[in-house]
């Protein structure tokens, strides 16, 4: 990123004039101090602002000249270390530290933003993000905090455009007043660059645009200058470059009443005999510290780790810092008489720990985060005292997670928890669900498949999400519980009956046929049937009311990876199939294929050999209804399809793996059925899935 153009050396020029004018200030009968908040930014952590080139260069040669030759007390600030909390820190501390007879000088360089519509505007620190304005610092806040200073001479500087909702009138020499005639008067003023399109030329010398005329300018031979009229003789010399400054008074609240007057020292023609002053004693400083190391700062100026003896300093008024690892920073202000001997004793406080902060990313989302130990609650982003905390963390179906861990101080934890399902799970009525992990599998039979239907056409598939299945279709038992809490009665019960299978090979359709009696005697332990997709869904929705659980049916795709459990052949166990493996009609002809018992009913669930994920009867024993609309397969062999399901509508709901009068050939685990929603058949049921 280009930097754009600066003035930052520029405005250095103004403020080395006008600090050189102020300190022979001839407003106030009283001598005050010269301070200054001197901020340059040349580093954002957005790399989308821009910012002028050489704002740091540029107030760190300003500072270094207030300081040097000026007797300026001077809080520099530069780059990264300039972000929103440090100069809001310096500028109260600037404010609240001044007195009426100061002067404070408060320079800016760095990127700004105005808000056209209501002429708003903001200061960005190093830490801005673009467009964030909370991490901005807004002008109105610097107007707030030079309002409760006690300096009358403010004078700030922005190299950058300025609010007009911060600003006055321009400053105008028919409106001030005698100088002598208000000594309570506040000229808290504003030297700013406006807002324009393009920025003015460079001069191509070593000083910008605005220094040359300024230096132009200095050959004025009054002794006496108003901020007026050094800015209308800066603006005389810039005129035909288009560049655009702006003089005005700075809205704080005071009353301006007054402008800046500098009196110019007058050049003498002859040098007259020197005149021996007698020189006033020196003062002597002595520092001690309760914290070991503690190092010494005065006016700026590193002095060296206490304790320290006898410094020997001029009279007057001073600023001490002091650091110590571990411990708080303080700063004191205090005077020295002529030669008074002054001996301080800094006590600083032990440094609390620096919180740190804590940040947790779990999965599944809606996981709870608690502390085992701590009466603390966990929010994203926390902070949290130095040292050790329990966690744990659990959520429905998974199994939970203990964990220790460990705050620094000032430093950010991340701590990432991936629950795993449990290995079971047995709801109140003694449902038994395993868990089903993601996993990619081809979904449908080969073309060379025996007895292949032209539905079953190939695709490859994605589950991305773990799911819980149900290790049984459900069972009678379990249906009339359901019953007996609701007094629901099924669709077989309300209309023309269900479909039962007459002296072996017819299906009737008889009002006398339901779930209680679908055409052969029922016990508890055998798969429900005879009940209708429609009669399914009413028992989903009063299982998940009562369980506080996300129960299903599983889709096609769900249902046919589950049943493969990680096989590409016909049947979960090979291709073939026996009736020791399934409850179907085994009594059925498949070339290569032993011929097995056809028992012509259905057996209680689980009653013979698992596939291998553990789930039983999978293939026999009852059609299960799937969730989906019936329809074709979406998308092709070559892409891989996730999570598929069914048309948004049909009028047939999928069926899946066979019932136990279902022939050899039609049990295969690819092989489709379908049925409307409506329809009851005594070898049709349904088992159910959970979805975390």
């Amino acid at each position: 990123m280009k930097p754009t153009p600066s003035y930052c050396s520029i405005i250095t020029g103004i403020l080395a004039f006008l600090c050189l004018w102020m300190v022979t200030l001839n407003i106030t009968a009283v001598a005050g101090q010269n301070r200054a908040l001197v901020i340059g930014i040349d580093a954002y952590q957005d790399q989308t602002i821009s910012f002028p080139a050489t704002a740091k260069e540029d107030a760190r040669a300003l500072a270094g000249f207030l300081e040097k030759h000026l007797g300026f007390q001077v809080t520099l600030l530069l780059g990264k270390a300039a972000d929103r909390a440090a100069m809001l820190k310096a500028l109260q501390s600037l404010s609240e530290n001044a007195e009426p007879e100061d002067t404070l000088l408060i320079y800016f360089s760095g990127a700004a933003e105005v808000e056209s519509l209501y002429g708003y505007g903001w200061w960005l620190g190093s830490d801005a993000i673009k467009g964030n304005l909370q991490s901005y610092l807004e002008v109105r806040t610097i107007q707030r905090i030079l309002r409760n200073t006690g300096a009358r001479n403010v004078l700030l500087i922005s190299d950058a455009p300025f609010p007009d909702a911060a600003i006055g009138s321009p400053v105008a020499e028919s409106r001030m007043l005698e100088t002598a005639e208000n000594q309570q008067g506040f000229s808290h003023a504003v030297l700013y660059k406006s807002r324009n399109e393009t920025d003015p030329p460079e001069t191509g010398g070593k000083n910008g645009l605005l220094v040359s005329a300024l230096m132009r300018s200095l050959s004025l031979t009054e002794n006496q200058l108003t901020g007026i009229k050094l800015f209308s003789a800066l603006l005389s010399k810039t005129h035909e470059s288009g560049a655009v400054f702006e003089y005005r008074s700075l809205k704080t609240g005071r009353d301006f009443s007054k402008d800046f007057v500098f009196t110019l020292p007058v050049k003498e023609k002859h040098v007259s005999k020197p005149v021996l002053v007698k020189e006033e004693p020196k003062a002597q400083l002595s520092i001690a510290s309760n914290a070991d190391g503690t190092m010494i700062r005065i006016n700026g100026q590193e002095q060296g780790s206490a304790p320290l003896e006898r410094l020997v300093l001029e009279a007057g008024r001073y600023r001490i810092e002091a650091r110590a690892a571990g411990y708080e920073n303080i700063t004191e202000e205090f005077r020295l008489a002529p030669g008074e001997e002054k001996r301080l004793e800094l006590t600083l406080a032990i440094r609390k720990p620096e919180k740190g902060r804590l940040v947790i990313r779990v999965s599944p989302e809606n996981a709870s985060i608690q502390f085992k130990t701590q009466k603390l609650s966990y929010s994203p982003d926390m902070t949290l005292a130095p040292g050790s905390y329990s966690l744990r963390v659990e959520a429905p179906l998974y199994q939970p997670v203990l964990r220790d861990i460990h705050i620094k101080s000032g430093e950010k934890t991340e701590e990432e928890f991936f629950l795993t399902l449990k290995p079971s799970y047995e709801n109140s009525l003694a449902m038994r669900f395993i868990p089903i992990e993601a996993g990619v599998f081809e979904m449908g039979s080969p073309e060379d498949e025996v007895r292949r239907n032209p539905d079953e056409k190939r695709i490859s598939v994605e589950i991305t999400e773990p799911f819980m299945m149900q290790v049984h279709e459900v069972t009678v038992g379990q249906w009339r519980r359901f019953v007996e809490d609701t007094g629901y009665k099924s669709e077989a019960e309300t209309g023309a009956g269900a479909h039962a299978l007459e002296s072996g090979f017819r299906w009737v359709l008889d009002r006398h046929y339901n779930w209680r009696n679908p055409g052969y005697k029922v016990t508890d332990e055998l798969p429900v049937s005879a009940v209708s997709y429609n009669d399914v869904q009413n028992y989903i929705l009063w299982l998940r009311e009562k369980e506080g659980l996300y129960y299903d049916l599983p889709t096609e795709a769900e249902w046919e990876y589950a049943a493969r459990a990680g096989s590409s052949t016909a049947y979960a166990y090979g291709n073939c199939l026996s009736d020791d493996q399934a409850n179907f009609a085994a009594n059925s002809f498949r070339a290569g294929c032993a011929v097995g018992a056809f028992r012509q009913k259905p057996l209680p669930t689980g009653s013979l050999q698992p596939n291998n994920w553990g789930l039983k009867d999978m293939q026999g024993n009852m059609w299960e209804w799937c969730r989906d609309w019936y329809g074709k397969y979406p998308g092709n062999h070559n892409a891989l399809i996730q999570n598929p399901f069914g048309p948004e509508t049909g009028e047939r709901r999928v069926l899946r793996g066979g019932g136990w009068d279902t022939d050899m050939d039609s049990i295969r685990v690819a092989n489709r059925y379908s049925m409307p929603p409506s329809a009851a058949y005594a070898n049709i049921g349904f088992r159910l899935v959970i979805r975390p």
